[in-house]
C-alpha cells in the first residue's frame, strides 16, 4: 500500500484540529494532503475501492465544514474599519464599555478575516473536489451509485448537493 492513506489521516487530523482552533489554514493543509492521494500507485482493486471511497469522504467532509463555517450573508466589500473608534475618556462611555466595544471590534475583524480565508479556501477546494470525483469515478453504476450515495450523505447544504449531484454520469437525479 501506498502513501494514501496517510494523506487521508492527515486529512482528518486537520479537520479536527479546525474544529478545535477554527484556523482555516488547517483546511488548507487539509486540501493540500487530499490533493496527494492518487489511486494509480494503488494495484489492489480492494485498495483502490477503499482509498477512493475514504478520500471520496474526506473531500466531502471538507467541503461540510466550509459550509457550516462561511457564513451566507457574509460580503467580503463591506468591510471592516481596522481603525477602533476613539477610546477618548472624555465621550461618556466608562471604562468597562470603551473596553466592551473595543472586543466587540476586534471579534468584527477577527470574523471578517476568517470569512475571507474560508472563501479563498472554498475557491480552492471545491474544483479540486469535483476534479477528484472526474478522475476517479466512472459511468459504471456501481460508481455513480457509491458517489450519489456518498454526496447525499456527506454533504447538507441543499445548493452543494445539487451541484455535486450534477457530477453523476448516467444516472437520474432525485
Amino acid at each position: 500500500m501506498t502513501n494514501n492513506l496517510n494523506y487521508i489521516k492527515k486529512t482528518q487530523s486537520f479537520i479536527k484540529e479546525f474544529e478545535k482552533e477554527l484556523d482555516p489554514e488547517k483546511l488548507g493543509e487539509a486540501c493540500i494532503e487530499l490533493q496527494k492521494v492518487n489511486l494509480k500507485k494503488e494495484h489492489d482493486l480492494r485498495i483502490i475501492i477503499q482509498v477512493r471511497a475514504a478520500a471520496l469522504v474526506q473531500w466531502l467532509n471538507l467541503i461540510e465544514m466550509l459550509d457550516e463555517h462561511i457564513e451566507p450573508s457574509f460580503d467580503v466589500s463591506a468591510g471592516v474599519s481596522m481603525k477602533l473608534l476613539s477610546g477618548n475618556k472624555d465621550d461618556g462611555r466608562t471604562s468597562a464599555e470603551r473596553d466592551k466595544a473595543a472586543e466587540d471590534h476586534n471579534k468584527k475583524i477577527r470574523n471578517y478575516n476568517m470569512q475571507v480565508s474560508l472563501a479563498r479556501i472554498d475557491h480552492q477546494v471545491t474544483p479540486h473536489a469535483k476534479t477528484f470525483i472526474r478522475k476517479n469515478y466512472t459511468g459504471l453504476p456501481s460508481d455513480q451509485l457509491e458517489l450519489k450515495t456518498a454526496i447525499e450523505k456527506g454533504l447538507k447544504k441543499t445548493t452543494r448537493v445539487e451541484d455535486f449531484l450534477k457530477l453523476l454520469v448516467h444516472m437520474p437525479h432525485k
